[in-house]
């Protein structure tokens, strides 16, 4: 499954709910807040998706008495790099049939390198990555599909917004390494 094929799955209103339970909107704004988001769902669903050979996989995380869903993104190539190693440890066929405490060990002893994170990445490409079906059931699919929307909402809703925002850091980064230097 795709990132596109979950969000088309699940019912818009459900995403939203569990989005704006993430984001902590205060009462007054969530009419507004709900718009905004009920419409970036609904525009995800018409946009076509990029493969790019790209894996996410959501971790469950407890913070401050909260469950937290944080969403890694992984190469495929460097899971297959990995469990292809000599000796082989694993087929990578095999890895939808991981128990969630597999898929933690896994994750736990790989030094897999993650890529960027997922915020800044064309919108298109986003909807192609690819999800571990265990992982998504261990999750749940609106968990995750929230987790999703909210991550590539973090900066704003118009990948222009995200885009201004991404350069703005990238700015900041190279005129703190000249003072650095």
């Amino acid at each position: 499954m795709i990132v596109k094929e979950l969000i088309e799955q699940c019912p818009v209103e459900t995403v939203v709910s569990e989005v704006l339970t993430l984001c902590c909107v205060d009462e007054n704004e969530q009419t507004s807040v709900s718009g905004s988001y009920t419409a970036f769902v609904e525009t995800l669903k018409k946009r076509q998706a990029v493969e790019t050979e790209h894996l996410l996989l959501g971790i469950k995380d407890i913070e401050e008495t909260k469950e937290k869903i944080e969403i890694l993104l992984y190469a495929c190539k460097d899971i297959h790099r990995f469990l292809s190693g000599d000796p082989p440890r694993i087929d990578v066929a095999e890895l939808d049939a991981f128990s969630p405490e597999d898929m933690e060990q896994l994750l736990e002893r790989v030094d897999l390198p993650k890529e960027n994170r997922f915020e800044f990445s064309p919108w298109n490409e986003v909807l192609g990555y690819k999800l571990d079906s265990q992982n998504l059931n261990d999750i749940g699919s609106l968990k995750f599909a929230a987790a999703i929307v909210y991550e590539m909402t973090f900066w704003g809703f118009t990948e222009e917004e995200a885009e201004a925002e991404r350069k703005r850091l990238q700015e900041a980064v190279g005129e703190s390494m000249l003072l650095q230097n």
